[in-house]
């Protein structure tokens, strides 16, 4: 069975320690696929986030950061 993702392994001290690996693509098919568009977004979350003790504790605080974020046009200027 092949896997989906894999993890980034030793992936120093910044973020949390289950970050996943982002392979190269080398097609515009694979830039545009949910694996390779989603390693970012979950690469980026918080530890308390990723370490979520359930997952309705998961849902709720990444509801939480996404709602903080949803009026933030900081990055569009």
């Amino acid at each position: 069975m092949r896997t989906f993702f894999k993890f980034a392994g030793n992936s120093g001290t910044r973020g949390h320690s289950l970050k996943l690996h982002k392979p190269k693509a080398h097609k515009s098919l694979q830039l545009n696929s949910f694996g390779h568009r989603t390693i970012n977004i979950w690469n980026n979350l918080p530890d308390d986030i990723v370490h979520s003790s359930s997952v309705d504790s998961f849902k709720s605080k990444l509801d939480k950061l996404w709602m903080s974020k949803r009026f933030d046009i900081s990055d569009v200027y």
